[in-house]
Parts: C-alpha cells; structure tokens; sequence
C-alpha cells in the first residue's frame, strides 16, 4: 500500500518485509533492563518493516526473558495508530555448538 511514500522508500519497505534478522541475547546483570533495551530493539526493528526477528540465547532459560520482551512488544504494538497489523514473526531458538551440535 502506498501512502504518499517514494518508490525506492516502497522498495525498501518489500525488502525489509523479506529480510531475517537475528539477535545474539545475551542477559545482564539487571534482568529489568535488559528486557527493556532487548524490546527497544525489536520495536526499531519492526518499525522499518522487517519480515522475522529471531533472537538466539545461549541458554533454555534466557527463553523466559525473551518472551518477557516479545510481551512488552505485542503489547506496545497492539494499537499502532497506522492501522496496519505487525506482520513479524517473533522467534527463540537455543544457540549450539556447531562442531559437536550440542546444545551449550
């Protein structure tokens, strides 16, 4: 749809809404904040448009964070005043050694 926007801001819209971006989570001391500035970061992503966001912890248990911080951001979005829904897909996956294919 456009909405008055040039056609190489489009372009980059349709290549956005096909790109993969990965997060590397790793927690901090304060658990709080690093929910917080890990839900900054999905929103900025997702505010120019991108298509997946998977973030990628070290551990099972970070998991509980990250959902914390996909919460904070399907809350935030629910009402975006634009009208259009957030077509991202927000995952977690456990990172491994690729050698021995071991979950660390």
């Amino acid at each position: 749809v456009n909405r008055g926007n040039t056609i190489e801001e489009e372009e980059a819209v349709q290549v956005s809404a096909s790109t993969l971006a990965m997060i590397a989570y790793m927690p901090g001391r304060v658990q709080d904040v690093t929910v917080w500035s890990l839900s900054a970061t999905i929103m900025s992503l997702l505010q120019v448009g991108m298509g997946r966001i998977i973030v990628s912890g070290h551990k099972q248990t970070d998991e509980v964070l990250v959902r914390k911080a996909f919460s904070i951001v399907n809350n935030a979005t629910r009402d975006w005043s634009n009208g259009d829904e957030i077509s991202s897909k927000l995952e977690f996956c456990v990172s491994h050694n690729a050698t021995t294919g071991i979950n660390v």
